[in-house]
């Protein structure tokens, strides 16, 4: 596996160092760098976790769940680092660590549960009707339609801007379908570099590649008996959308490396942010592909077209907080339905979430104009939060917040927030790694 790491981001030397024993799990051309020694050099990636260190650039090893195993190390080869090398390192660092996990007694036809940086998870929980209360006419044509069809096998194509809800929909619809004991599997299709993408999909054999000394079993047989749900379809490339296209014709995928196909049984999600017919004119989608995809069409409305639901958001949000939360005056809710809201429902909850922690009982209308950025001046922080702090822990408090509210505000997107802090994407994770916070457990939390 690290060799098709090292061949992917084009590097020179790497190496997979675990946390015990033993020391080193794989180690390339470590022992022609003759600047510190490979023991030493275990030590400092250890310790960075994340980010720049040594020379080269490492990642955590998680195991499925956020347990680190270890950490992924790579330095670049005469031509360069990658583009997008840290996060192409931290999608590799999960891979290797749910085949660390396998080999460590798990059975490796089990794929990882739960939600993981690479953008697979495969527990949907049972979502009740009320998860989906909704005060809008047209979020009650979505929910209607869903339930009309809740019995039907046909494939649902959900689209609709970022953060307005498309994920709980596809939960939502598994729970509420025929299939919901069984697996609901969901793939982000834009969280993982296009060449291990395929793998991650459709699973392979071993010896398939370089590296493949187990078989592994992908999300798409691994949602047998249930729903698999590609978020992000449009950012699929043609190569991976033809395969998708064999699938859905035939009903079976061949793992890489397999000789036979093996029958797929699941119900079809997709979503998408751009309008998958427009994609399909420039050439960017496969017109065979949308129409397999697109069984049943759901657009999901933006949050500013149904300002209706924002009361019912906010109420469903703070019963998330523990102890409740502040009470919201109906001064406060007016402005927060009044809101344009450019990051939907997801930018909401990081609004109210961040009123929870900056507001003692109750949340005023000046209160929600600050943290909106609508009264001129920065959202205060209450003097009591900083009660038994000194003043470096206060002060490393308030960067950590502030880390995670542009990282909230930005959907992990660690490319604007680096142009917002004014550095490098790489300076950028070296920040946040000092804050003690991981990027990719960010990413799992929000499945």
């Amino acid at each position: 596996a690290l060799d098709v790491v090292l061949e992917a981001a084009g590097g020179a030397r790497g190496a997979v160092f675990l946390e015990g024993e033993p020391r080193v799990a794989a180690s390339r051309g470590l022992g022609e760098r003759g600047r510190i020694s490979v023991d030493r050099l275990r030590t400092e990636a250890l310790r960075a976790g994340t980010g720049p260190v040594a020379g080269g650039l490492c990642a955590g090893v998680q195991a499925p769940g956020g347990r680190r195993l270890g950490v992924l190390y790579l330095e670049a080869g005469a031509v360069g680092p990658a583009p997008d090398l840290q996060g192409f390192l931290e999608a590799a660092g999960v891979l290797l660590g749910e085949a660390l996990a396998r080999s460590r007694g798990a059975s490796p036809a089990s794929p990882p549960t739960g939600a993981t940086p690479s953008g697979a998870t495969t527990r949907a929980g049972t979502l009740s009707a009320e998860s989906l209360a909704s005060e809008s006419p047209r979020m009650r044509e979505v929910v209607s339609l869903i339930q009309r069809t809740r019995e039907s096998r046909l494939p649902v194509l959900l689209t609709g801007e970022s953060g307005c809800g498309k994920d709980h929909l596809a939960r939502w619809i598994h729970s509420a379908s025929t299939r919901r004991h069984g697996p609901f599997v969901a793939q982000d299709c834009s969280a993982i570099p296009a060449g291990l993408l395929e793998a991650e999909i459709f699973g392979y054999e071993a010896g398939a590649f370089t590296g493949a000394q187990r078989a592994r079993t992908g999300y798409l047989l691994a949602a047998q008996g249930g729903t698999f749900y590609l978020d992000n379809v449009d950012s699929l490339s043609l190569e991976v959308q033809s395969k998708l296209v064999r699938v859905l014709e035939s009903g079976g995928v061949r793992p890489l490396g397999g000789s036979a196909p093996v029958k797929v049984d699941v119900r079809w999600i997709a979503s998408s942010q751009r309008d998958l017919r427009d994609l399909v004119e420039r050439g960017e989608f496969r017109k065979d592909l949308f129409y397999r995809l697109s069984g049943i069409c759901i657009e999901v409305p933006p949050l500013r077209e149904r300002a209706e639901d924002v009361p019912l958001l906010v109420q469903h949000f703070r019963e998330q907080i523990r102890g409740g939360g502040p009470e919201f005056t109906p001064g406060a809710i007016e402005v927060l339905r009044s809101h344009s809201w450019p990051g939907n429902v997801r930018e909401l909850e990081s609004v109210v979430r961040r009123l929870a922690l900056t507001t003692e009982t109750i949340v005023d209308e000046r209160q929600v104009l600050r943290v909106l950025g609508l009264a001129g001046a920065p959202a205060a922080f209450p003097r009591w939060i900083f009660e038994g702090r000194s003043y470096e822990q206060a002060v490393e408090d308030v960067k950590r917040e502030y880390l995670l509210h542009l990282f909230e505000a930005f959907e992990g997107d660690m490319d604007r927030v680096a142009r917002e802090l004014g550095t490098t994407r790489r300076n950028a994770y070296l920040r946040f790694s000092q804050a003690g916070i991981r990027p990719s457990e960010l990413r799992a939390g929000r499945e």
